[in-house]
């Protein structure tokens, strides 16, 4: 690939990046004002209420799954299964082969090593070899979710118990806490965006 292919290739992939992070956002903001205005009514509470929620994340979930990011996530998270089963399989070869260590010639303690070799490698990446920087920004994202959830479900408490002070303080988090998320899911690692200009 020419260096001009791969600076078009960049720019589509940078541009679809912002696309889907402005969309995400979108709905957020949509999930977000909605939650607020059910607040500001005193009305966020009730089956309707919490169903209305649930189906406004799921279209969050459902579009993320479908983003760069999400089939990133997946396609990740599918080599950790395949790399799992292959272990499984691996490691019925190399309990066969040490049942019958005594009399394996040379070539069979060959195989036996290079199989526990094969062994190590497939666990590691069962267990997701990740970079550093990209198994920091997996659990900074992980901690931003939980949090985003915590402040709903505190506010959701508040506005029933009637504590005015704490609802307009937990109304402030959770905008907080929706910049927090959106910004994390804007920003493509670099590895990724590496990856998918090769692959193409």
């Amino acid at each position: 690939m020419t260096s001009e292919a791969i600076k078009r290739q960049r720019a589509k992939v940078k541009a679809r990046r912002e696309r889907e992070a402005k969309e995400l956002a979108r709905l957020r903001k949509e999930l977000n004002d909605f939650v607020q205005k059910h607040v500001a009514a005193g009305t966020a509470a009730g089956s309707g209420y919490e169903k209305a929620v649930k189906k406004r994340q799921n279209a969050i979930d459902e579009y993320y799954a479908g983003t760069r990011a999400g089939y990133a996530a997946a396609r990740e998270q599918q080599q950790k299964k395949d790399a799992a089963a292959e272990s499984v399989k691996l490691e019925t070869q190399i309990t066969e082969l040490r049942d019958d260590s005594r009399r394996l010639s040379r070539k069979k303690r060959g195989e036996l090593e290079d199989l526990e070799k094969q062994l190590a490698k497939k666990r590691k990446k069962a267990r997701g070899g990740l970079k550093k920087n990209e198994a920091k920004a997996a659990k900074t994202r992980a901690e931003a979710t939980s949090a985003l959830a915590k402040v709903r479900r505190e506010l959701r408490k508040a506005v029933r118990e009637g504590r005015a002070e704490d609802v307009a303080k937990l109304e402030k988090d959770l905008t907080k806490a929706e910049r927090q998320l959106a910004k994390l899911d804007a920003v493509a690692p670099t590895r990724r965006l590496q990856y998918d200009v090769a692959t193409r």
